[in-house]
């Protein structure tokens, strides 16, 4: 399965969120280095972009994972 980067940045967004505020200012330098990264991608993209690629994440995680359980 090949995610875009714009599908990594959607669904670690998603994750990010569901960490909550605290998680993030522990400090931890890898969160500060993505939270800019993840700045720039949503930044060179356009709201119907991004709609599109969630979508798109969200089916390739469900076919995934319907593929790996019919093996």
């Amino acid at each position: 399965m090949e995610l875009t980067k714009l599908e990594v940045a959607i669904a670690l967004s998603a994750f990010i969120q569901g960490l909550g505020e605290e998680e993030l200012n522990k400090g931890n330098d890898l969160f500060k280095q993505l939270e800019s990264e993840l700045d720039k991608i949503v930044s060179n993209s356009t709201l119907n972009q991004m709609k599109e690629a969630g979508e798109s994440v969200v089916s390739k995680f469900i076919h995934k994972l319907l593929e790996d359980e019919e093996q």
